[in-house]
């Protein structure tokens, strides 16, 4: 990096001498300030490429998520300072998982990426997993965790900060570490602690205006790959705030708003203007410090997000896990859950492909003599009658030869069959 100005060498404290006063300015007089000895400047390290190595990606899902305040002391880094610089167009915005609604009958995108989060954290959509979760009454988005995922919190904070005052003691004590080491840690953590508390006040989950019905029974369910699947049910109120509560801004000014996205731009810019002119200008004990700050606050963040996941999932309730052993057993527990509703919803929905052997398979799974019938066993014998009759109706008599000549049917490839 070419600077304007010169950057003076760092100061080795352990260089300082020991003696009197007197030889103290005459070894300051001399210009042993300046003066950084030769083998400290043997290894150099790509500080830029070490604070991205986990990527902006994942620190933007951990602002997305959504933090408590606890989480905002965390005594390390950011892991993504540049996604800091970038705007808050995020803010508001769908995920990649959608849900459908029964009651409702519509799609619509999972807005809540808290939920989106422990989704993915907890593998709940991991190939050949069903997952049938119902939330507590009267629990909601502003509830608290359970005791034990706050209590795992509180210690994970604990260990930042016992952490950070190693790397603070190492940079005080470990051999030729500079001002740079102890500035730039100090100054990067501080700023990362502000950036956090700043978004944990400021940013709160999306209102809505008034629910009709908010103590109806509501459901939604989410469908993966390879029989995956997610069942979620509750208060409709409790359903409506876990599928769209986004972050937004606390009602404040447009003003106000901008003032702020100024402030954690410019200061950021400003940290990171720090990190990478004093940094790579250190000596290699300097940069080992900050190696081992950035590789914290990198950790942090994957930790963090396994945590936030806990505290969410520890909300809701499972009613069943299962591994289906097909598409079919999926689609039938899902029919059979919402029996009592209007069945316009299977079609709504798209799940079932649209031919007579699925018209008829939906109508049989639910009646009382295929209440434990097998789903896969029951559509394939409605299959075997269908294609049954249908070679009967197509027997035509060769009146000339006095025979009967059957025409051989094949099944179109318009017409979907079950994969599973």
């Amino acid at each position: 990096m070419v600077l304007p100005f010169q950057i003076p060498e760092p100061v080795f404290y352990s260089d300082i001498p020991t003696a009197p006063v007197q030889t103290f300015c005459a070894w300051l007089s001399t210009g042993g300030i300046m003066a950084a000895p030769e083998e400290s400047r043997w290894w150099n390290f790509d500080v830029s490429s070490l604070m991205v190595l986990v990527g902006e990606t994942e620190e933007q899902k951990y602002r997305e998520a959504g933090r408590s305040v606890i989480e905002a002391f965390a005594a390390t880094p950011v892991a993504g300072a540049q996604t800091y610089l970038k705007s808050y167009e995020f803010l508001g915005g769908q995920g990649g998982v959608q849900y459908f609604s029964p009651y409702g009958m519509k799609w619509a995108p999972l807005r809540n990426p808290k939920l989106e989060n422990a989704i993915h954290k907890t593998r709940l959509l991991e190939d050949g997993n069903f997952t049938h979760l119902r939330i507590a009454s009267r629990c909601s988005m502003g509830r608290q965790a359970p005791n034990r995922q706050l209590i795992l919190t509180w210690l994970w904070v604990a260990f930042t900060w016992l952490s950070f005052a190693a790397i603070i003691s190492f940079c005080v004590y470990a051999p030729h570490t500079t001002w740079v080491s102890l500035v730039t840690c100090i100054t990067y953590t501080g700023w990362s602690v502000i950036l956090r508390l700043v978004e944990c006040f400021v940013l709160v989950p999306a209102s809505h205006t008034r629910i009709f019905g908010p103590d109806n029974t509501d459901a939604v369910f989410i469908l993966g790959r390879d029989k995956a699947g997610i069942l979620l049910e509750g208060r409709r109120e409790d359903i409506k705030r876990w599928t769209s509560s986004s972050l937004v801004y606390r009602n404040i000014t447009s003003t106000a708003r901008e003032t702020l996205q100024a402030f954690t731009r410019v200061g950021t810019a400003l940290v990171l203007l720090l990190v990478f002119a004093a940094v790579p200008n250190g000596s290699t004990s300097d940069q080992l410090a900050f190696i081992m700050l950035n590789l914290l606050g990198q950790i942090n963040t994957l930790v963090a997000l396994r945590l936030n996941a806990m505290c969410c999932m520890a909300i809701w309730v499972v009613e069943a896990r299962e591994t289906p052993r097909d598409r079919t057993t999926v689609y039938a527990h899902l029919i059979r859950r919402f029996a009592h509703l209007d069945q316009a919803w299977i079609t709504k929905s798209g799940i079932l492909p649209d031919t007579p052997a699925w018209d008829k398979w939906k109508v049989d799974i639910l009646r009382p003599e295929n209440g434990n019938a097998d789903p896969k066993a029951l559509y394939n014998e409605i299959r075997s009658d269908e294609l049954r009759n249908r070679g009967d109706g197509m027997a035509e008599t060769d009146g000339w030869q006095g025979k009967t000549c059957i025409t051989p049917t094949s099944t179109t490839t318009t017409e979907l069959v079950d994969e599973a």
